[in-house]
């Protein structure tokens, strides 16, 4: 095997952070791109121990890699883990991508990791994750965002037992696209939508499920009277939307129907009463009573 000298002056300015240990997980060597990502001087870094850079302390983590390094590994492709969250000298943390090898140098097993600051890419993939969850125009959630949390496993059916549901859908809102074009329907869509969300509560969950067509779920976890609670919510829905909406180059308005339910009150899971809701609304559709409770 190439000797250490050797192998650490090739590794010194490659782009990619690279640690060397031993097999008691002391730092023997970093390049120059590792010392940059956590802002150690060389002569600290190697009075450090691998697990010093980590910023959650892994238990029997030490132990772990004096298996792994002992185990006699040749080169061979490393050994990929989960993003790992790490600590820079001036404690600001950040996660990583960590690959692993145990190598011999100079007859001497070592462990060598390459780390990669996946920072940037989580929140990029997070950011992505959001976008998808959001309707563009109003962002608020969108179908495909209700098809997740309305499973059984999702975290919003593990902690709301008591779900208040409002399906809406605007009335007098066709003519306005018809008459003015999309780009006038589009902000109405967009002013209706900060209305509804202003009005409801901060934790409940708003949803653009089509064109002119709302979703609420309200949390009703410890609520009294919660079908009076419900209603009560969607008629400051509908006052609120229904107000004018006035910009520089239009006065218009528009109303709303809605149908009203409770879960697990009224149906067994929530995609049912999700429908029943539905079916609620268009029942007083063009009737005077715009709000209407699933029977």
């Amino acid at each position: 095997m190439n000797s250490f000298d050797e192998i650490t002056g090739f590794i010194e300015y490659l782009g990619d952070a690279i640690i060397i240990t031993n097999d008691e997980s002391h730092i023997v060597y970093s390049n120059k791109a590792c010392l940059k990502l956590f802002s150690y001087k060389k002569q600290d870094m190697l009075k450090m121990t691998l697990d010093q850079l980590m910023s959650n302390a892994i238990p029997n983590h030490n132990l772990m890699v004096k298996k792994f390094i002992q185990s006699g590994s040749k080169a061979r492709a490393m050994m990929t883990r989960d993003a790992m969250p790490c600590i820079k000298a001036n404690g600001e943390k950040f996660t990583a991508h960590i690959s692993i090898a145990s190598v011999s140098i100079d007859g001497q097993p070592f462990g060598v990791a390459t780390i990669q600051d996946f920072s940037s890419i989580q929140a990029e993939i997070e950011q992505l994750e959001s976008n998808s969850n959001q309707d563009i125009l109003t962002n608020l959630y969108n179908r495909r965002y209700l098809e997740k949390v309305i499973q059984a496993d999702s975290r919003l059916m593990q902690t709301w037992h008591h779900i208040g549901v409002i399906y809406i859908d605007l009335n007098k809102f066709k003519p306005i696209n018809d008459t003015y074009g999309h780009g006038v329907g589009d902000a109405v869509i967009s002013t209706v939508s900060k209305r509804i969300k202003n009005t409801v509560r901060f934790d409940d969950l708003c949803f653009r499920v089509g064109g002119d067509e709302f979703l609420i779920f309200a949390n009703m976890n410890g609520v009294n009277n919660p079908k009076e609670v419900i209603l009560t919510l969607a008629n400051k829905i509908r006052l609120e939307v229904s107000k004018p909406i006035k910009t520089e180059h239009f006065n218009l308005s528009v109303d709303l129907t809605a149908g009203c339910g409770l879960y697990p009150e009224q149906a067994s899971n929530l995609k049912t009463l999700i429908d029943l809701a539905d079916k609620a609304m268009y029942s007083v559709k063009g009737s005077e009573n715009r709000l209407k409770l699933v029977e």
